[in-house]
């Protein structure tokens, strides 16, 4: 089910799919850094099906159907994202218990976030190519790429 969560100024695209946190453990998704909701498709769906899990995914802001992001995003935006945003987060759903799922970007705010916030509600990681370092073909990746402002949907 799509919806938005607000959380403080930041209004955040968002879907549902099987059983809310009260009823059961959740798995919230974090999107690689140029995604959001739909670039996931229907492996969220999938997952509830399989797991018998609810799974929430978000759009991060800047991203899908979510409110802008400041540009030019600072050097440490996942540990923001991972230390001020994600709690929030977890806060505004009632998460009770489950796993981080995060790709790429997501995979290291859903690591930053284990690693720095002692948090007993979350039972496990599921990481998927997050940067632990920086390989100097990403840093030439990244400058042969345009700039990008926000995600088309």
């Amino acid at each position: 089910m799509q919806a938005t969560i607000t959380i403080g100024e930041m209004s955040l695209e968002c879907a549902w799919f099987g059983p809310r946190p009260r009823d059961g453990p959740t798995i919230v998704m974090m999107h690689e850094g140029l995604g959001s909701v739909s670039t996931w498709r229907n492996f969220p769906e999938r997952l509830a099906n399989a797991t018998n899990a609810g799974v929430f995914t978000f759009s991060r802001a800047g991203y899908g159907r979510s409110s802008p992001a400041r540009l030019p995003r600072p050097l440490d935006y996942m540990h923001r994202e991972a230390i001020d945003a994600l709690p929030r987060i977890l806060a505004a759903i009632g998460f009770e218990r489950g796993i981080l799922l995060g790709h790429s970007d997501g995979g290291s705010i859903a690591a930053i976030y284990a690693g720095s916030i002692q948090d007993h509600r979350v039972r496990g990681l599921v990481l998927i190519e997050p940067h632990f370092f920086v390989e100097d073909m990403n840093i030439a990746a990244i400058r042969r790429r345009p700039a990008i402002t926000k995600q088309p949907t």
